[in-house]
């Protein structure tokens, strides 16, 4: 409803029209919190200006000689509830007729009674109070009014000081954002039970992982024994079956790590080293180390660093980490192809280096669903005839890894065409992690 003032001269003046706000639909209540705080934001910033505009109609319309009847049209126009009490003693002087609904009882009997003697909070009015002293007006203070049966809600209250009938008074408009504050309190209650039961995963998993770890690192020593002792006495069945024994338990034990560590990491318990390195050492360690995962399936492997790659600041056994597995899931898709790894320096945006990764083969590729999904846990990207092997979980720990050292991974990918997956790295680690 628009809300017409007069100049000095008795002009009409149309204001704006304020944006109507509509109750949370069924879909709404998977709002953030962010979403609902910035929509009470702007609830209070509207009907604040709403308020300002209504208290100089106020004021021209008294002064032009208008009535009464005239002053409450102005104010059962409008899409709030108003009232007008006394400054020194809160007395109501005025009521609207949306307040009816409101608080429970009609607007004659709420002439004369407290308006503090409505509120829940006689902190919060006193804060209300307190503040409206020093600026003359407040927008959008929560208060938690009480109705004539009892019950109780939030508003978002508006106050401004004018004078009524010869007497300092305040015009004060409400809004009902219970509806809101309690789909906030019901995000905040789900966000710390989520949050207690990442930590009491996280827990669990470390100590399990013990119990785990100890009868599966035996199995994997009296595995290893058996399959030497086949090759001794040349029983090929033998060996065969001790060595699928060996590779179901190596298999499960590199479960139980990653689980752990994406554990640690999501829980923010996952520790970083923060040393000196120089890059070139590091990178001649990975190459070795993957040289003989990328020949496997009979792959060119080809190697470009660059040059002045000097010392940086990090964690260089976590960047291992993160490189192997690239270049491990690289080999795993790529059959009698390349794969091509690239180290560089480069210049980042608004100062300091970033270590740029690159690894680059000419593998099966993956269709866009995949690629979408690509870092999600024990998601398995195909291979175009079956799952490839793996727990899904190589590529979340190292995207996670690389987030957490103040760097990203990223993929572009193309069916049949290949996929490149790029690390990048600032030289100089942060020295606490960044929230994820």
């Amino acid at each position: 409803m628009t809300v017409n003032t007069r100049d000095s001269q008795g002009r009409a003046d149309n204001g704006p029209r304020p944006r109507q706000q509509p109750k949370p639909a069924a879909g709404d209540r998977h709002m953030s919190r962010e979403q609902l705080l910035i929509e009470l934001t702007a609830l209070r910033r509207e009907y604040g200006v709403l308020q300002d505009m209504l208290a100089q109609a106020w004021v021209d319309a008294g002064a032009h000689g208008a009535g009464e009847a005239e002053l409450r049209l102005i104010v059962e126009s409008l899409p709030l509830p108003i009232m007008i009490y006394r400054s020194c003693d809160h007395r109501i002087l005025f009521a609207s007729g949306k307040l009816e609904p409101l608080l429970g009882t009609q607007a004659a009997t709420l002439v004369g009674a407290k308006y503090s003697a409505f509120c829940a909070d006689p902190e919060g009015v006193a804060e209300a109070d307190a503040q409206l002293a020093k600026r003359g007006v407040l927008h959008g203070h929560e208060l938690r009014l009480r109705r004539q049966d009892g019950s109780l809600f939030w508003t978002a209250v508006s106050l401004k000081t004018l004078e009524y009938r010869g007497e300092d008074a305040v015009l004060c408009a409400l809004v009902d954002i219970s509806e809101r504050i309690e789909m906030a309190e019901r995000l905040e209650r789900a966000r710390q039970q989520a949050e207690s039961a990442s930590v009491a995963k996280s827990t669990f998993l470390a100590h399990m992982s013990h119990e785990l770890r100890n009868p599966l690192n035996a199995i994997i020593g009296y595995a290893e024994m058996l399959v030497e002792r086949a090759e001794e006495l040349g029983d090929a069945e033998f060996s065969e079956d001790s060595e699928r024994i060996l590779k179901v338990a190596k298999m499960q034990l590199g479960i139980i790590g990653d689980s752990l560590d994406l554990a640690k990491i999501e829980a923010g318990h996952m520790s970083f080293q923060r040393v000196r390195f120089r890059v070139a050492e590091l990178m001649r360690e990975v190459v070795t180390a993957a040289r003989p995962l990328v020949q496997r399936n009979a792959n060119l492997f080809e190697v470009s660093i660059g040059r002045a790659l000097g010392e940086a600041v990090g964690d260089p056994a976590r960047i291992r980490q993160i490189l192997l597995n690239l270049l491990g899931n690289a080999a795993k898709f790529t059959h009698e192809g390349r794969v091509n790894l690239t180290v560089r320096r480069e210049a980042r945006l608004g100062g300091g280096d970033t270590l740029s990764f690159r690894v680059q083969d000419t593998g099966v590729g993956m269709a866009p669903e995949d690629v979408e999904r690509l870092f999600s846990p024990f998601f398995q990207a195909r291979d175009g005839r079956a799952l490839a092997g793996g727990t899904g979980l190589g590529l979340a720990i190292s995207q996670q890894l690389a987030r957490s050292m103040g760097g990203d991974i990223t993929v572009t990918s193309r069916v049949g065409a290949g996929s490149t997956f790029s690390l990048y790295l600032p030289y100089e680690a942060p020295e606490t992690a960044p929230e994820l």
